[in-house]
């Protein structure tokens, strides 16, 4: 659904600058940035996945919540995969959720510079029972530009030439640095956002997590601190 008005965008931002929009570790702030606002726990010039994850929980009914999802190789791996089992990998939980919950998925691509609305995906194996399934190919909406687009496997895996990267690159665009404030400020040689991919989707919150705190996207367990 696109904003109704320019008003409604305005409410937004507004909201955003408010002390309710701020996790429970505070947040970060950068100059001149209205649109992440409060809801930032990473010195950035927009919106980051705490930000994002926290907005789809606050402008949908209650009863739904969203949280931010991480993928790294190294919560399912012992050693280094190739890049495309990673992305297989991933796009399979993804692929779960939608099933699942029914709601499209705010997910990042271009490295973080960028966020589009998963609405679906093709494959040949169920990504219910199988992990990774047989992903072929999935659909998105452009926020920026409305556009539906369809892109089989190695698109998404390899990005599309002379476009977007898509999920070529892994999370860890400059303007979206690991968070500054927190539990999730990382130690040395730890990451939390980048060096993976991260989304955002709906889930059961049957411990009432709030949308500060991100989860691994296999097995699904709360993230208490970054991983290594």
């Amino acid at each position: 659904m696109k904003f109704t008005s320019r008003s409604s965008q305005n409410t937004v931002a507004s909201d955003n600058t408010s002390g309710f929009a701020a996790s429970q570790w505070g947040y970060v702030l950068a100059s001149g940035n209205p649109v992440g606002g409060k809801s930032n726990i990473s010195l950035d010039y927009g919106t980051d996945p705490r930000s994002t994850a926290y907005m789809s929980w606050n402008y949908t009914p209650g009863g739904y919540y969203f949280h931010n999802y991480i993928y790294r190789w190294q919560m399912v791996h012992g050693s280094h995969p190739s890049h495309s089992q990673q992305v297989l990998e991933a796009t399979s939980v993804i692929g779960a959720q939608l099933e699942t919950y029914g709601q499209p998925l705010s997910v990042a691509i271009n490295a973080g510079a960028h966020s589009i609305l998963v609405t679906g995906v093709y494959s040949t194996t169920e990504p219910l029972y199988y992990f990774p399934s047989n992903i072929t190919g999935l659909t998105y909406r452009d926020p920026q530009n409305s556009n539906h687009v369809t892109v089989d496997i190695g698109t998404w895996t390899n990005g599309i030439s002379g476009g977007y990267s898509l999920w070529s690159p892994y999370y860890g665009n400059p303007q979206d640095p690991e968070p500054s404030i927190g539990t999730y400020k990382p130690g040395a040689g730890q990451v939390h956002w980048y060096s993976g991919f991260n989304w955002i989707s709906r889930n059961n919150n049957t411990n009432y997590y709030s949308p500060d705190w991100a989860f691994t996207a296999w097995p699904g367990t709360v993230m208490s601190a970054p991983k290594k």
